[in-house]
């Protein structure tokens, strides 16, 4: 059953949630985490109070929000949760003064479907090293 969307919010992730952050086979670690976290640049996602995923972004160029990551326990998903989380931190970046962020997802992964349904639209892609693409979306705020 989908959470209410009050129920969803955003905080700032600290040292007390490394334990938690382990859980997740995308989540930073070691000195980068580190790093992150003394930016701001990872926040939990929680669900009636409860930790359930966590997002990381940086700001690129100093002028434009990029979600690197989110992730929501296997859990928990299906609830809305993420929707919810990446609506939130959308809000959190326009309060910031910006009006467009940008999010990735590899050509060959179901995530494209979501930022699509998400309201992104496709704004470039980039290969390396003989992978799939990295396509890149982007969603004026």
């Amino acid at each position: 059953m989908p959470y209410d969307a009050a129920m969803i919010s955003l905080r700032r992730a600290n040292s007390t949630d490394l334990d938690f952050l382990t859980e997740f086979t995308l989540a930073p670690s070691g000195p980068k985490l580190e790093a992150l976290l003394e930016r701001s640049e990872v926040q939990i996602v929680t669900a009636d109070h409860t930790p359930v995923g966590f997002l990381s972004f940086s700001i690129l160029w100093g002028t434009l929000p990029f979600l690197e990551f989110i992730e929501i326990l296997v859990s928990q998903r299906g609830r809305k949760i993420g929707a919810t989380s990446v609506r939130a931190w959308e809000q959190e970046m326009r309060g910031r003064g910006f009006d467009l962020v940008l999010v990735s997802t590899s050509a060959d992964s179901n995530a494209q479907h979501f930022w699509r349904k998400m309201g992104y639209v496709d704004c470039g892609a980039l290969t390396v090293r003989g992978k799939a693409a990295e396509v890149f979306l982007k969603r004026p705020i």
